[in-house]
């Protein structure tokens, strides 16, 4: 098993990877205090993508390290490509092990993998296999949720994306749309809940520096974590609607990984003295992202 340190603010995570529908807030505070009175946690799994960690499992005991300010995070590398290959691991986590997910939790993972392109054209049973949950399931919540079927051509697909005439009556715009769920296969009468959307969190304006226009990297760093907040309440907020599939949260998720790479950080090659160094052009800080490469091409 492939064990290593990062620092906290290292580790990326990134709200497509996110394995769980919600943040649970109280379960990170119950992390926290147990990570300051001493208790040992299990390694995050991550994934490497162009050598940064992007958790994979593990959200809530990684959020709790950085609020406890930890000096460094234990983490097992479980593979490493692309941003895709990351999602596709975060798929099913949690499902032997940690709070016991719901059934909110399984239709986020299930519904990751129907919403693209590639992955939805492979079978139910593929589908539940990376997700750990049954391939009923998953029948279930591709048959109901109308987004997954070509409703430009009248037809929908089955479970290896094949098109097929549709065999059910257009629903009437105001019959509840009903929901799949892991333990009951007789559905009750739909249940509308009106969606509060949290108001977000008010941000400090950041401190300049002793370099004009730099700013800090923990400022930063707290910046891309309210927007990795915004998002993952929008995704509650919006589950199911048009705006679920525009592509607004993977620009959220580019914008929170762009802050996160562009924050400064010592340069690798003077540890921040500057003077005539030609890594950081004397400045003595490069961006999070450029430090990673100047750490490559060191070793």
């Amino acid at each position: 098993m492939d064990v290593r340190s990062f620092a906290p603010s290292a580790i990326v995570l990134d709200p497509a990877c996110q394995p769980r529908a919600t943040i649970h807030h109280e379960t990170i505070e119950e992390y926290v205090s147990a990570i300051l009175d001493g208790a040992e946690f299990p390694p995050l799994d991550v994934v490497l993508v162009a050598g940064v960690p992007y958790v994979v499992d593990g959200f809530h005991r990684g959020t709790a390290f950085r609020s406890a300010n930890t000096e460094a995070v234990r983490c097992r590398i479980v593979g490493e490509g692309t941003i895709r290959d990351a999602i596709l691991a975060s798929c099913g986590a949690n499902g032997t092990h940690g709070v016991r997910r719901t059934n909110a939790d399984k239709r986020h993972d299930v519904t990751r993998l129907l919403s693209d392109p590639e992955w939805s054209s492979w079978s139910d049973r593929e589908i539940a296999r990376k997700c750990n949950v049954s391939h009923d399931f998953v029948s279930r919540t591709r048959r109901d949720d109308v987004s997954f079927n070509d409703t430009s051509t009248g037809k929908r697909k089955d479970s290896v994306g094949r098109l097929q005439p549709s065999t059910k009556p257009k629903r009437s715009p105001d019959v509840p749309v009903q929901v799949a769920t892991e333990d009951d296969d007789d559905f009750g009468p739909a249940e509308i809940v009106p969606v509060q959307i949290p108001a977000v969190p008010q941000v400090r304006p950041i401190e300049p520096d002793p370099l004009p226009d730099v700013p800090k990297r923990a400022e930063v760093d707290e910046y891309a974590d309210h927007i990795r907040l915004v998002a993952s309440r929008m995704r509650t907020a919006f589950r199911g609607s048009h705006l679920a599939h525009n592509g607004a949260f993977d620009a959220l998720s580019r914008a929170e990984s762009l802050l996160r790479s562009g924050a400064p950080v010592d340069c690798p090659t003077c540890s921040g003295a500057g003077g005539s160094c030609k890594s950081c052009a004397g400045h003595g800080w490069v961006t999070r992202g450029d430090a990673k490469a100047i750490e490559r091409g060191m070793s």
